[in-house]
Protein backbone atom coordinates (compact mmCIF):
# COMPACT_ATOMS: atom_id res chain seq x y z
CA UNK A 1 0.00 0.00 0.00
CA UNK A 2 1.29 3.39 -0.51
CA UNK A 3 4.57 2.27 -2.22
CA UNK A 4 5.92 3.97 -5.05
CA UNK A 5 7.26 0.59 -6.94
CA UNK A 6 3.54 -0.35 -7.39
CA UNK A 7 2.06 1.65 -8.88
CA UNK A 8 -1.51 1.61 -10.89
CA UNK A 9 -3.29 2.99 -13.46
CA UNK A 10 -7.14 3.75 -13.59
CA UNK A 11 -7.67 1.85 -17.20
CA UNK A 12 -6.20 -1.30 -16.28
CA UNK A 13 -8.17 -1.58 -12.94
CA UNK A 14 -11.33 -0.97 -15.49
CA UNK A 15 -10.39 -3.53 -17.89
CA UNK A 16 -13.03 -6.48 -17.69
CA UNK A 17 -11.17 -10.17 -17.06
CA UNK A 18 -10.23 -12.10 -19.90
CA UNK A 19 -13.32 -13.30 -21.81
CA UNK A 20 -15.71 -11.55 -20.26
CA UNK A 21 -17.54 -7.73 -20.94
CA UNK A 22 -18.44 -4.84 -18.99
CA UNK A 23 -22.33 -5.34 -18.24
CA UNK A 24 -22.79 -2.22 -16.15
CA UNK A 25 -20.45 0.52 -14.66
CA UNK A 26 -21.42 3.27 -12.13
CA UNK A 27 -18.60 5.56 -10.76
CA UNK A 28 -19.37 8.18 -7.83
CA UNK A 29 -16.81 11.10 -8.00
CA UNK A 30 -17.16 14.63 -6.41
CA UNK A 31 -15.06 16.33 -9.94
CA UNK A 32 -15.40 15.22 -12.88
CA UNK A 33 -13.53 15.71 -16.22
CA UNK A 34 -14.92 14.65 -19.12
CA UNK A 35 -11.64 13.92 -20.96
CA UNK A 36 -10.95 11.50 -18.09
CA UNK A 37 -14.24 9.77 -18.44
CA UNK A 38 -13.43 8.51 -21.88
CA UNK A 39 -10.83 6.04 -20.22
CA UNK A 40 -13.90 3.67 -18.84
CA UNK A 41 -15.29 3.32 -22.62
CA UNK A 42 -11.67 2.95 -23.78
CA UNK A 43 -11.20 0.05 -20.80
CA UNK A 44 -14.40 -1.34 -21.22
CA UNK A 45 -13.99 -1.98 -25.30
CA UNK A 46 -12.39 -5.12 -26.69
CA UNK A 47 -8.68 -5.30 -27.00
CA UNK A 48 -8.60 -4.77 -30.70
CA UNK A 49 -10.64 -1.58 -30.93
CA UNK A 50 -8.26 -0.36 -27.73
CA UNK A 51 -5.24 -0.58 -30.26
CA UNK A 52 -7.43 0.22 -33.24
CA UNK A 53 -6.39 4.07 -35.12
CA UNK A 54 -9.50 3.89 -36.92
CA UNK A 55 -11.87 7.16 -34.76
CA UNK A 56 -15.02 5.59 -36.66
CA UNK A 57 -14.42 2.20 -34.75
CA UNK A 58 -13.17 3.82 -31.50
CA UNK A 59 -16.36 6.14 -31.55
CA UNK A 60 -18.59 3.11 -31.66
CA UNK A 61 -17.00 1.15 -29.03
CA UNK A 62 -17.48 4.47 -27.19
CA UNK A 63 -21.07 4.69 -27.71
CA UNK A 64 -21.73 0.81 -27.18
CA UNK A 65 -20.03 1.34 -23.76
CA UNK A 66 -21.67 4.61 -22.69
CA UNK A 67 -24.90 2.56 -22.56
CA UNK A 68 -24.06 0.99 -19.37
CA UNK A 69 -22.05 3.52 -18.05
CA UNK A 70 -23.77 5.92 -15.09
CA UNK A 71 -21.60 8.60 -13.50
CA UNK A 72 -22.93 11.05 -10.43
CA UNK A 73 -20.89 13.91 -9.31
CA UNK A 74 -21.21 17.13 -7.92
CA UNK A 75 -23.12 19.91 -9.52
CA UNK A 76 -21.39 22.87 -10.95
CA UNK A 77 -17.60 20.38 -10.48
CA UNK A 78 -17.23 19.19 -14.33
CA UNK A 79 -14.59 20.00 -16.18
CA UNK A 80 -15.62 20.63 -20.15
CA UNK A 81 -11.79 20.47 -22.44
CA UNK A 82 -11.47 23.71 -24.45
CA UNK A 83 -11.88 22.11 -27.46
CA UNK A 84 -14.75 19.68 -28.79
CA UNK A 85 -15.06 16.23 -29.57
CA UNK A 86 -17.69 13.76 -31.27
CA UNK A 87 -16.93 11.51 -28.69
CA UNK A 88 -18.27 13.51 -25.65
CA UNK A 89 -21.41 13.41 -27.70
CA UNK A 90 -21.66 9.51 -26.21
CA UNK A 91 -20.22 10.81 -22.56
CA UNK A 92 -23.07 13.55 -21.77
CA UNK A 93 -25.98 10.92 -21.13
CA UNK A 94 -24.08 8.98 -18.19
CA UNK A 95 -23.26 11.79 -16.60
CA UNK A 96 -25.58 12.88 -13.43
CA UNK A 97 -24.83 15.93 -11.07
CA UNK A 98 -26.25 15.72 -7.65
CA UNK A 99 -26.94 18.46 -5.54
CA UNK A 100 -24.80 18.55 -1.82
CA UNK A 101 -26.15 16.61 0.80
CA UNK A 102 -27.07 19.85 2.82
CA UNK A 103 -25.82 23.13 2.96
CA UNK A 104 -21.78 23.52 3.12
CA UNK A 105 -21.76 19.99 2.82
CA UNK A 106 -20.33 17.59 -0.29
CA UNK A 107 -21.24 14.63 -2.63
CA UNK A 108 -17.68 13.57 -2.15
CA UNK A 109 -17.30 9.88 -2.77
CA UNK A 110 -14.58 8.30 -5.11
CA UNK A 111 -15.91 4.53 -6.26
CA UNK A 112 -16.43 2.50 -9.27
CA UNK A 113 -19.13 -0.67 -8.99
CA UNK A 114 -18.29 -2.77 -11.85
CA UNK A 115 -20.18 -5.90 -13.29
CA UNK A 116 -18.95 -8.27 -15.74
CA UNK A 117 -20.37 -10.86 -17.85
CA UNK A 118 -19.22 -13.80 -19.72
CA UNK A 119 -21.47 -14.42 -22.89
CA UNK A 120 -20.42 -17.74 -23.64
CA UNK A 121 -20.67 -19.25 -20.01
CA UNK A 122 -23.47 -16.85 -18.10
CA UNK A 123 -20.63 -16.48 -15.51
CA UNK A 124 -21.12 -13.18 -13.49
CA UNK A 125 -18.27 -11.62 -11.71
CA UNK A 126 -18.22 -8.07 -9.43
CA UNK A 127 -15.26 -5.10 -9.44
CA UNK A 128 -15.50 -2.57 -6.45
CA UNK A 129 -12.84 0.12 -6.72
CA UNK A 130 -12.90 2.39 -4.12
CA UNK A 131 -10.28 5.49 -4.55
CA UNK A 132 -8.95 8.46 -3.32
CA UNK A 133 -8.45 10.31 -5.97
CA UNK A 134 -11.60 12.13 -8.60
CA UNK A 135 -12.16 11.31 -11.88
CA UNK A 136 -10.10 13.99 -13.39
CA UNK A 137 -6.26 14.47 -14.92
CA UNK A 138 -4.88 14.98 -11.31
CA UNK A 139 -1.17 13.34 -10.66
CA UNK A 140 -0.82 12.93 -6.91
CA UNK A 141 0.16 10.24 -4.82
CA UNK A 142 -3.45 8.45 -4.29
CA UNK A 143 -5.09 5.02 -3.36
CA UNK A 144 -7.09 2.87 -4.41
CA UNK A 145 -8.47 -0.89 -3.16
CA UNK A 146 -9.56 -3.22 -5.71
CA UNK A 147 -11.83 -5.82 -4.47
CA UNK A 148 -13.20 -8.70 -6.56
CA UNK A 149 -16.09 -11.09 -6.16
CA UNK A 150 -19.37 -12.12 -7.23
CA UNK A 151 -23.21 -12.18 -6.52
CA UNK A 152 -24.00 -14.91 -3.56
CA UNK A 153 -27.62 -16.23 -3.30
CA UNK A 154 -28.32 -14.31 -0.16
CA UNK A 155 -28.35 -10.38 0.77
CA UNK A 156 -24.87 -9.88 3.27
CA UNK A 157 -25.83 -7.48 5.69
CA UNK A 158 -22.14 -5.74 5.64
CA UNK A 159 -22.38 -4.92 2.26
CA UNK A 160 -25.96 -2.60 2.58
CA UNK A 161 -23.64 0.38 3.20
CA UNK A 162 -22.88 0.30 -0.43
CA UNK A 163 -26.51 -0.31 -1.92
CA UNK A 164 -27.85 2.61 0.45
CA UNK A 165 -24.73 5.03 -1.24
CA UNK A 166 -26.01 4.47 -4.88
CA UNK A 167 -29.30 4.74 -3.38
CA UNK A 168 -28.47 8.10 -2.06
CA UNK A 169 -26.78 9.46 -5.54
CA UNK A 170 -30.08 8.66 -7.37
CA UNK A 171 -31.48 10.49 -4.69
CA UNK A 172 -29.43 13.67 -5.21
CA UNK A 173 -29.43 13.51 -8.60
CA UNK A 174 -30.10 17.07 -10.30
CA UNK A 175 -32.84 15.72 -12.78
CA UNK A 176 -34.77 12.45 -12.90
CA UNK A 177 -32.87 9.69 -14.43
CA UNK A 178 -34.13 7.75 -17.22
CA UNK A 179 -36.02 4.84 -16.08
CA UNK A 180 -34.14 2.31 -17.96
CA UNK A 181 -30.59 3.51 -16.27
CA UNK A 182 -32.70 3.64 -12.84
CA UNK A 183 -33.73 0.10 -13.23
CA UNK A 184 -29.78 -1.14 -14.32
CA UNK A 185 -28.08 0.82 -11.55
CA UNK A 186 -30.56 -0.50 -8.59
CA UNK A 187 -29.77 -4.01 -10.56
CA UNK A 188 -26.34 -3.16 -9.75
CA UNK A 189 -26.78 -2.16 -6.24
CA UNK A 190 -28.71 -5.56 -5.64
CA UNK A 191 -26.13 -7.94 -6.93
CA UNK A 192 -23.80 -5.27 -4.40
CA UNK A 193 -25.84 -6.36 -1.59
CA UNK A 194 -25.43 -10.13 -1.87
CA UNK A 195 -21.78 -9.52 -3.57
CA UNK A 196 -18.97 -12.10 -2.10
CA UNK A 197 -15.38 -10.54 -2.05
CA UNK A 198 -12.08 -11.98 -1.52
CA UNK A 199 -10.37 -10.43 1.27
CA UNK A 200 -6.79 -8.60 0.58
CA UNK A 201 -4.15 -11.18 1.66
CA UNK A 202 -3.55 -10.45 5.25
CA UNK A 203 -7.13 -9.19 6.14
CA UNK A 204 -9.20 -10.92 8.69
CA UNK A 205 -12.57 -8.75 8.40
CA UNK A 206 -13.70 -5.66 5.94
CA UNK A 207 -16.58 -3.39 6.33
CA UNK A 208 -17.66 -0.54 4.77
CA UNK A 209 -18.42 3.00 5.43
CA UNK A 210 -20.51 4.78 3.83
CA UNK A 211 -21.12 8.25 5.32
CA UNK A 212 -23.48 10.94 5.46
CA UNK A 213 -26.43 8.09 4.28
CA UNK A 214 -29.41 8.12 6.40
CA UNK A 215 -29.03 5.18 8.65
CA UNK A 216 -25.16 5.46 8.83
CA UNK A 217 -23.22 4.16 11.86
CA UNK A 218 -20.59 6.64 13.24
CA UNK A 219 -16.79 5.56 12.41
CA UNK A 220 -15.13 4.00 15.62
CA UNK A 221 -11.80 5.28 15.75
CA UNK A 222 -11.06 4.13 18.82
CA UNK A 223 -7.27 2.82 19.51
CA UNK A 224 -3.72 3.30 21.30
CA UNK A 225 -2.23 5.05 18.17
CA UNK A 226 -3.12 6.44 15.28
CA UNK A 227 -1.91 7.26 11.93
CA UNK A 228 -3.66 9.69 9.62
CA UNK A 229 -2.95 9.98 5.62
CA UNK A 230 -5.06 13.15 4.14
CA UNK A 231 -4.02 16.22 1.77
CA UNK A 232 -6.33 18.15 4.27
CA UNK A 233 -6.84 18.63 7.84
CA UNK A 234 -8.65 20.59 10.67
CA UNK A 235 -8.04 19.97 14.36
CA UNK A 236 -11.20 18.55 15.19
CA UNK A 237 -11.03 16.32 12.33
CA UNK A 238 -7.46 15.51 13.56
CA UNK A 239 -9.47 14.98 17.26
CA UNK A 240 -11.97 12.92 15.49
CA UNK A 241 -9.52 10.39 13.75
CA UNK A 242 -6.84 9.98 16.12
CA UNK A 243 -8.58 10.43 19.79
CA UNK A 244 -5.40 8.50 21.31
CA UNK A 245 -3.51 11.50 20.79
CA UNK A 246 -0.53 9.51 19.69
CA UNK A 247 -0.18 10.60 16.32
CA UNK A 248 1.84 10.26 12.77
CA UNK A 249 -0.15 12.81 10.29
CA UNK A 250 1.35 12.63 6.66
CA UNK A 251 -0.11 15.68 4.56
CA UNK A 252 0.20 18.79 2.46
CA UNK A 253 2.78 21.15 3.56
CA UNK A 254 0.08 24.30 3.19
CA UNK A 255 -2.27 22.30 5.23
CA UNK A 256 -0.30 21.61 8.03
CA UNK A 257 1.01 25.06 8.10
CA UNK A 258 -2.79 26.37 8.33
CA UNK A 259 -2.95 23.96 11.53
CA UNK A 260 -2.74 25.53 14.88
CA UNK A 261 0.57 24.67 16.27
CA UNK A 262 -1.01 22.61 19.48
CA UNK A 263 -2.48 20.29 17.06
CA UNK A 264 0.62 18.95 16.19
CA UNK A 265 2.30 18.79 19.42
CA UNK A 266 4.00 15.15 19.92
CA UNK A 267 2.72 14.45 16.80
CA UNK A 268 5.25 12.81 14.06
CA UNK A 269 4.11 14.72 10.89
CA UNK A 270 5.38 14.57 7.25
CA UNK A 271 5.24 15.71 3.93
CA UNK A 272 5.79 14.56 0.61
CA UNK A 273 9.31 14.87 -0.42
CA UNK A 274 8.66 16.90 -3.99
CA UNK A 275 11.24 15.27 -6.20
CA UNK A 276 9.94 11.92 -4.91
CA UNK A 277 7.99 11.53 -8.01
CA UNK A 278 10.16 12.48 -10.58
CA UNK A 279 11.08 9.44 -12.79
CA UNK A 280 14.81 8.50 -13.00
CA UNK A 281 16.79 10.19 -15.32
CA UNK A 282 13.88 12.40 -17.07
CA UNK A 283 13.12 15.46 -16.61
CA UNK A 284 10.25 17.08 -14.25
CA UNK A 285 7.88 17.79 -17.44
CA UNK A 286 7.68 14.06 -17.63
CA UNK A 287 4.05 12.88 -17.59
CA UNK A 288 4.73 9.92 -15.62
CA UNK A 289 5.87 12.46 -12.78
CA UNK A 290 3.49 12.04 -9.36
CA UNK A 291 3.65 15.13 -7.35
CA UNK A 292 1.58 16.24 -4.08
CA UNK A 293 -0.66 14.18 -1.48
CA UNK A 294 -4.17 12.84 -2.12
CA UNK A 295 -4.94 9.74 -0.42
CA UNK A 296 -6.63 8.89 2.50
CA UNK A 297 -5.82 6.66 4.88
CA UNK A 298 -6.64 5.88 8.29
CA UNK A 299 -4.12 3.32 10.69
CA UNK A 300 -5.86 2.49 14.20
CA UNK A 301 -3.44 -0.01 16.30
CA UNK A 302 -5.15 -1.57 19.14
CA UNK A 303 -3.27 -4.38 20.92
CA UNK A 304 -1.55 -6.82 18.29
CA UNK A 305 -4.36 -5.64 16.33
CA UNK A 306 -4.21 -2.82 13.32
CA UNK A 307 -7.22 -1.30 11.59
CA UNK A 308 -6.67 0.28 7.68
CA UNK A 309 -9.44 2.86 6.88
CA UNK A 310 -9.01 4.39 2.80
CA UNK A 311 -11.34 5.73 0.67
CA UNK A 312 -12.17 9.81 -0.15
CA UNK A 313 -12.85 11.32 3.82
CA UNK A 314 -9.97 13.86 4.45
CA UNK A 315 -9.78 14.65 8.17
CA UNK A 316 -11.91 17.51 8.52
CA UNK A 317 -14.95 17.39 10.61
CA UNK A 318 -17.22 18.36 7.51
CA UNK A 319 -16.20 14.44 6.11
CA UNK A 320 -17.31 12.86 9.18
CA UNK A 321 -20.73 15.34 9.86
CA UNK A 322 -22.52 15.71 6.43
CA UNK A 323 -20.68 14.92 3.80
CA UNK A 324 -21.69 11.97 1.53
CA UNK A 325 -18.26 9.76 1.85
CA UNK A 326 -17.21 6.16 1.45
CA UNK A 327 -14.18 4.34 3.77
CA UNK A 328 -13.95 0.48 3.55
CA UNK A 329 -12.27 -0.95 6.97
CA UNK A 330 -10.25 -3.50 6.85
CA UNK A 331 -8.62 -5.33 9.73
CA UNK A 332 -5.01 -7.37 10.33
CA UNK A 333 -2.07 -7.57 12.02
CA UNK A 334 -0.20 -4.83 13.24
CA UNK A 335 3.13 -6.25 12.19
CA UNK A 336 1.46 -6.46 8.54
CA UNK A 337 -0.84 -3.57 8.55
CA UNK A 338 0.31 -1.32 11.09
CA UNK A 339 2.18 2.15 11.50
CA UNK A 340 5.76 1.18 11.71
CA UNK A 341 4.78 -1.17 8.68
CA UNK A 342 3.95 1.90 6.36
CA UNK A 343 6.38 4.33 8.28
CA UNK A 344 9.21 2.13 9.48
CA UNK A 345 12.67 2.86 7.79
CA UNK A 346 12.36 0.10 5.48
CA UNK A 347 8.79 0.55 4.50
CA UNK A 348 9.10 1.86 0.30
CA UNK A 349 6.08 4.90 1.65
CA UNK A 350 8.39 6.36 3.58
CA UNK A 351 11.10 6.50 0.73
CA UNK A 352 9.28 9.37 -0.81
CA UNK A 353 8.18 11.18 2.97
CA UNK A 354 10.75 13.62 4.38
CA UNK A 355 10.04 15.48 7.87
CA UNK A 356 7.31 18.83 8.39
CA UNK A 357 8.88 22.18 9.22
CA UNK A 358 6.32 24.51 9.38
CA UNK A 359 7.01 27.93 7.24
CA UNK A 360 6.29 31.23 8.02
CA UNK A 361 4.41 33.68 5.59
CA UNK A 362 8.19 35.19 4.75
CA UNK A 363 8.71 31.41 3.79
CA UNK A 364 6.21 30.64 1.51
CA UNK A 365 4.61 31.88 -1.75
CA UNK A 366 0.98 33.56 -0.61
CA UNK A 367 -0.23 32.63 -3.61
CA UNK A 368 0.72 28.43 -3.48
CA UNK A 369 -0.30 28.61 0.48
CA UNK A 370 -4.44 28.88 0.42
CA UNK A 371 -5.67 30.12 3.88
CA UNK A 372 -8.77 27.95 4.18
CA UNK A 373 -8.97 23.97 3.90
CA UNK A 374 -9.83 22.51 0.56
CA UNK A 375 -11.71 19.52 -0.08
CA UNK A 376 -10.66 17.24 -3.51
Amino acid sequence: MLAPDTRSLLLDALRPPPGMRMSRAVALTFTLDLESLLIAPLAFAAQGLRESTDPIAVMEGVRRCADRIDVFCQTGQIAVPPTKSALLAFVEPMVHQVRRPRPGRLFHPKLWALRFEDEATGETSLRLLVLSRNLTKDRSWDVCLRLEGYPGTRRVAGNKPLFDLLQRAMLLAVAPLPTDRQVAIEALGEDLRRAEWEYPDGASAMFFHALGVPGAHRVDFAGTRHLVISPFCTPDGLDRCAPSGKLAVVSRQETLDCLPEESLTGAEALVVNELAGLPVEESPSSQDVLTGLHAKVYVVEKGHQARVLLGSANATAAAFDGNVELLVELVGGRTQWGIDALLGPKAAFREILEPYERQTSADADPVSRPRFYGAS
